[in-house]
């Protein structure tokens, strides 16, 4: 049957589900109760196609620890052993909060980490789109990150976008460089970028988006 999965983090948990769409006449209907794959996981989810065009990689982030967390979506489904890479900083308690990103490519990943009452942290990794591996950790942390949670790339990846409180910080995407910083009068919430190489950004409290021509 036609299924999907969905894969969310709650309460500390990631978990998944199947859900096949040829139930409840077409609605779609679950396959079985919510699994869990990372019980003590931080908000950090991303997926990335794998090199082959066909399958995927669902890539988290484990608490308190360094550990990056790989799942493959293969032809037979999800492969619940992960893939491990202890890379980069420890994600401490009170760090859970925070985006993590792909380049288009799937090559390089960012990550937004904030904690209360200290500057924020993004952190930027090769990952190998045939192994499931991350590598090459460089690490930035600035007191003007402080809040640090959304972030993209631009389409070509040479530029990282990030919201910190009420700014948008743009990046060189390679070395964590400050290239521009842009105000808002909200506060800046997650980072998408669009099929039109725009780059939309949640403002909290607003009903309207804004939106960066990157």
């Amino acid at each position: 049957p036609w299924a999907f999965y969905v894969f969310w983090v709650g309460g500390g948990t990631l978990r998944y589900v199947r859900v096949d769409m040829t139930l409840e006449n077409g609605l779609g209907g679950l396959l079985g109760p919510p699994q869990t794959l990372v019980p003590n996981a931080t908000d950090h989810l991303t997926l990335v196609p794998h090199c082959n065009k066909s399958n995927f990689w669902v890539i988290s982030h484990e608490k308190g620890t360094n550990a990056f967390r790989v799942f493959l979506i293969n032809d037979l489904g999800l492969v619940t052993t992960p893939r491990q890479s202890n890379v980069g900083s420890t994600y401490r308690v009170g760090q859970e909060q925070g985006c993590l990103k792909p380049t288009a490519s799937g090559r390089r990943l960012a990550a937004a980490v904030a904690g209360p009452g200290e500057p924020g942290l993004v952190e930027v990794f090769d990952f190998n789109d045939k192994t499931g591996y991350l590598t090459n950790a460089r690490t930035r942390q600035e007191a003007t990150f402080a809040g640090a949670y959304g972030l993209e790339f631009s389409p070509d990846g040479t530029r990282l976008y990030l919201t910190a409180g009420t700014i948008l910080h743009q990046l060189d995407a390679g070395s964590l460089t400050t290239l521009a910083t842009f105000a808002s009068p909200a506060e800046l919430g997650a980072l998408q970028g669009g099929p039109d190489g725009r780059i939309y950004a949640a403002r909290v409290g607003e009903e309207h988006l804004g939106v960066l021509v990157a």
